[in-house]
Parts: C-alpha cells; structure tokens; sequence
C-alpha cells in the first residue's frame, strides 16, 4: 500500500494480516492494515518471483518491470 505521494505505508508480511484464499478458481488476497494518515491510499499487487524492497511507489514500479514483474493498481481509497 502507498499513500498519494507513493510512500510506502505497508505490504504483505509477516507482520500485518495477509493471506491468499482460492473461491471457484480464482485467487483472493487480502490485506489488513491500520491506516495512519489522510488522503488517496493505493494498493498495488506485485506478481512475480521476486520480492523486491519498498522503495517508493514509482521507484518499485519501475523496478518491478525491469524484472519482468506484473504489477496492478487493485484499490484506490481515501482515508479522512
């Protein structure tokens, strides 16, 4: 997750509550985590072999397709 100025604000680990669920075929992710700050927060799935270090939202984007990684906005949100 990234805030509206691409900091990086969580990811899946160890640490928070994340898991991957299959319904009917299709994989589910889910992520929760207590947002701390205000405005636009955006979750991005990084699929791929290779777990990259959060950087910044456009810096792993860009690091993500240098190795082939598919990336995907899958939720927009705005925190008051």
């Amino acid at each position: 997750m990234y805030s509206d100025a691409g900091k990086p604000l969580a990811r899946c680990s160890a640490l928070v509550d994340c898991g991957l669920e299959m319904i009917d075929n299709a994989p589910w992710f889910h992520l929760e985590v207590t947002l701390r700050t205000s405005g636009r927060v955006s979750a991005f799935l990084f699929a791929g072999r290779s777990i990259l270090p959060q950087q910044g939202l456009n810096a792993d984007l860009l690091a993500a397709h240098e190795i082939g990684i598919e990336t995907r906005e899958i939720a927009l949100v705005r925190v008051d």
